[in-house]
């Protein structure tokens, strides 16, 4: 799939995108799908440096009136999640993949971004990043804005960078197959979700349909460099919560014809 636009939605973010031609799929056939954000998670290792970009699907199931949501009473809304990997990128040198950051966070109206707090060095290049961390209002203009940096949205849009200890081998892997070994929970029930193929859906999700091929395929050949980008990017969703849309309605879930999620 061909990503579109991600635009700000009363959910989060609704990402928009132009499926390929197909036989059973006219040209011009476009697929939408609401998360509630979108984080980074990088790695620099010996022989590249990765990034990964993970998405959270936030579902909620609300039991309460019309009125008990306005005056906050009864019961508390119930909520599920799962993440999806939906966007990677490769460099060889840590600088050129910084300066992709920065094109992927405004792409993706991504604000947060995890990784590790050693090399001190690339840590602070990362935090000194005009474009991506910063950027000087009061001396640049939107138009000159533009001009360096073509992505450029608007000056609010910047990257808070999470620094986390690196991890060991041993925690990534464990890590990343409790992610792809246990089910989201649906919010109606409690019981397991499943997709609209009735498989059940992982609580980290890597569909085909989006550019994470080097995601899959790190994970299935133990690539360190990969598995810890994406470890950084689930570690921090997982120990972070999302803040529910005040309007978000009762949840109905209704899977992609594809991927069933």
């Amino acid at each position: 799939m061909k990503h579109l636009a991600t635009i700000p939605s009363a959910e989060g973010l609704r990402l928009t995108y132009l499926w390929p031609e197909q036989p059973d799929r006219p040209e011009g056939s476009l697929f939408e799908i609401e998360v509630s954000r979108i984080c980074m998670g990088i790695c620099f290792g010996e022989d590249s440096c990765f990034a990964v970009l993970l998405a959270e699907r936030l579902l909620a199931f609300d039991r309460r009136s019309e009125r008990e949501r306005r005056q906050g009473g009864g019961e508390t809304p119930h909520y599920g999640r799962y993440f999806l990997v939906i966007d990677e990128v490769e460099d060889a040198l840590p600088q050129e993949l910084i300066v992709e950051l920065i094109a992927l966070k405004d792409t993706y109206r991504a604000i947060t971004l995890f990784g590790p707090d050693y090399p001190t060095h690339l840590v602070d290049s990362i935090k000194q990043t005009e474009g991506l961390t910063f950027y000087r209002q009061d001396q640049l203009s939107a138009q000159l804005c533009r001009s360096i940096w073509p992505t450029f949205i608007d000056y609010d849009l910047r990257i808070g960078y999470y620094a986390r200890p690196v991890p060991d081998k041993d925690t990534v892997h464990r890590d990343l197959e409790f992610g792809l070994g246990t089910y989201a929970k649906d919010p109606r029930t409690g019981a397991s979700l499943q997709g609209k193929d009735g498989n059940l859906v992982p609580l980290l999700n890597l569909p085909p349909e989006f550019n994470n091929l080097k995601s899959r395929q790190g994970i299935r050949q133990g690539d360190l460099t990969k598995c810890t980008a994406l470890w950084y990017a689930f570690n921090g969703m997982q120990k972070s919560f999302a803040r529910p849309a005040t309007t978000q309605m009762e949840h109905h879930h209704v899977g992609n014809r594809l991927t069933g999620y």
